[in-house]
This record gives C-alpha cells, sequence and structure tokens, in this order.
C-alpha cells in the first residue's frame, strides 16, 4: 500500500479492479490449484496495476513494472 500511495494512484479504480480480480479468483481457484498466497498476490497486483500512471500515461505498464522492480519494501509515503 505504501508504493500505491507514494505513486499517487487511481485508488477507486484500483480498488474496483482488485475486486472484481478477487472475485474472478475466488470463482476459479480451485479449477488451478491456488491458495491463500496466490489470492493475495492477485489482490496485489490489481491495486498496483496502474501506479505508473505517476510517471506516465503513455506507456504506464512499463511504467508499473519499472517501480514494483525497484520498489522498498516498508518505505513511509513521501
Amino acid at each position: 500500500m505504501s508504493l500505491c500511495i507514494r505513486s499517487r494512484w487511481p485508488e477507486a479504480h484500483s480498488r474496483q479492479v482488485a475486486k472484481l480480480a478477487i472475485e474472478l479468483f475466488d470463482s476459479t481457484a480451485a479449477l488451478h490449484g491456488l491458495d491463500a498466497e496466490d489470492r493475495e498476490l492477485s489482490r496485489a497486483r490489481a491495486l498496483l496495476h496502474d501506479i505508473g500512471e505517476h510517471v506516465s500515461r503513455d506507456g504506464h505498464a512499463r511504467h508499473t513494472a519499472y517501480l514494483i522492480e525497484n520498489a522498498t519494501c516498508g518505505d513511509s509515503p513521501r
């Protein structure tokens, strides 16, 4: 969540995407043999998916990947 906040994430949109992702996950988890850790990763991915817009709307998926790959855990929001 710290990374989301630092990146001025589109909170309402990201929370809606996470809600839908978890609904989809819950309806297919048994089919794919997924567990609670996989569920939490899916939720985190959904919440983080647009943080790259903080850098630029163009190519935001690339920026999102960069921000996640280079994030440090436990930082306080800037």
